[in-house]
C-alpha cells in the first residue's frame, strides 16, 4: 500500500525528517479525475509567419507524459516554435506543433518548463499528419506549400482536441439543413452528412426535424393520400439507434424525431437516412422558411 495524502492538507515533519504531504504525483492523479481528455482549454492558436518559426499565442492546456502519470495544467506565455526546415520540395507537407510539460525530478527533463515543438511530416502530393511524440499536447496541424522558403502561407489543418472537463455536456456540437424543396421516393437516399470531433466516448442526442407532406395531395383537408417516411440515423456507415416511421397526409406538417445514441473518442460521420416505405410519394418542403430535413447533434456527457 502506498500511503497518500489529501490535496489542501498541511505537509509536516514525520520522524525521520522527510516530509509527509500531498506529492506532486498525487497533485497529477488528481488534476487527471477532473478532466475527461487531455488538449486545448484556451488560447494556443497557430500561426505561419515571414520567418521558419511558428507563433504560437499564450494560452492554457491539459498536457499528460503517460495515463500512469496523471495529468498537467500548462500555462505557455506565448511566443515562436523552434525553427523548421524550409519546404523545398515540389509537394506540401504537414507540421504538427505540439506542447510538452517538462519534469526535471521524476522524469530526468533537462528542466521544468513548459516547451513548444514541432514535427515535421515528409512532403508528398498528398502529405500525411505526421506522428507527435510520446507524451505531448497537439496544437495544430499546419500544411506548409511546396517550395516554401518561410512559413506565411502556411495554413492549418485538421481537427484539434480541446480539454473537457470530466462529465461536463457540450450541448450542440454539430447540425446540418437540407435547404431546398424535394421529392422523396422508395429509393433510401442519405441526408445531413456531417462530421463531430468528440474527446471522450460521448452520449448524444440526434434530432431529426422533416417537413413533409403526400405528394399530389390538395392540403389539410385531403386525407385520399398518404406518404409513410422511414428512416434511421447513421454514424461511420453504420446504423444506430431505432427506426423511425411518420405517415404525412394533406398537410405540410413538421415531424420530429429524438435518438440517444453512444459514440466513441473521435472524428466521426453521422448523417440521416429516409425513405417512403408506404403509400405515394413525400414531399419535402423547404421553401426558405420551412424545415426541409435537419439534423441536430447535442452532446450529454461522457459516456460511463
Amino acid at each position: 500500500m502506498v500511503d497518500t495524502t489529501a490535496l489542501g492538507v498541511s505537509a509536516v515533519r514525520t520522524p525521520d525528517g522527510g516530509w509527509q504531504g500531498c506529492s506532486a504525483h498525487a497533485h497529477r492523479k488528481l488534476l487527471q479525475a477532473r478532466w475527461a481528455s487531455t488538449g486545448i482549454v484556451r488560447g494556443l492558436g497557430v500561426a505561419g509567419s515571414d520567418t521558419l518559426m511558428y507563433q504560437v499565442a499564450e494560452g492554457v492546456a491539459i498536457t499528460s507524459r503517460t495515463d500512469a502519470d496523471g495529468v498537467m495544467e500548462a500555462y505557455w506565455a506565448g511566443g515562436v516554435t523552434p525553427e523548421v526546415e524550409a519546404n523545398q520540395s515540389s509537394n506540401p507537407r504537414i507540421d504538427c506543433i505540439w506542447l510538452q510539460a517538462h519534469n526535471e525530478k521524476e522524469l530526468k527533463d533537462g528542466d521544468n518548463l513548459v516547451i513548444i515543438g514541432v514535427t515535421s511530416g515528409t512532403p508528398a502530393a498528398s502529405p500525411v499528419k505526421p506522428e507527435p511524440p510520446a507524451g505531448v499536447t497537439v496544437l495544430s496541424y499546419m500544411q506548409v506549400p511546396a517550395n516554401s522558403t518561410s512559413l506565411a502561407s502556411a495554413r492549418r489543418v485538421d481537427e484539434i482536441d480541446y480539454a473537457t472537463p470530466y462529465g461536463v455536456a457540450m450541448g450542440y456540437v454539430a447540425g446540418s439543413q437540407l435547404k431546398q424543396d424535394m421529392t422523396l421516393g422508395t429509393k433510401t437516399t442519405e441526408f445531413c452528412r456531417t462530421q463531430i470531433n468528440l474527446p471522450t466516448d460521448r452520449n448524444l442526442e440526434c434530432v431529426v426535424t422533416i417537413c413533409a407532406s403526400a405528394a399530389g395531395a390538395g392540403g389539410a383537408g385531403d386525407l385520399s393520400k398518404a406518404s409513410e417516411v422511414r428512416g434511421q440515423l447513421y454514424i461511420d456507415g453504420a446504423a444506430v439507434g431505432d427506426y423511425f416511421n411518420y405517415c404525412f397526409r394533406g398537410a405540410w406538417e413538421t415531424f420530429q424525431y429524438r435518438v440517444n445514441v453512444f459514440c466513441g473518442r473521435g472524428v466521426h460521420t453521422v448523417s440521416l437516412k429516409l425513405y417512403v416505405g408506404y403509400g405515394v410519394n413525400a414531399s419535402i418542403h423547404y421553401n426558405g422558411a420551412w424545415p426541409g430535413v435537419k439534423l441536430g447533434i447535442k452532446d450529454e456527457g461522457v459516456a460511463k
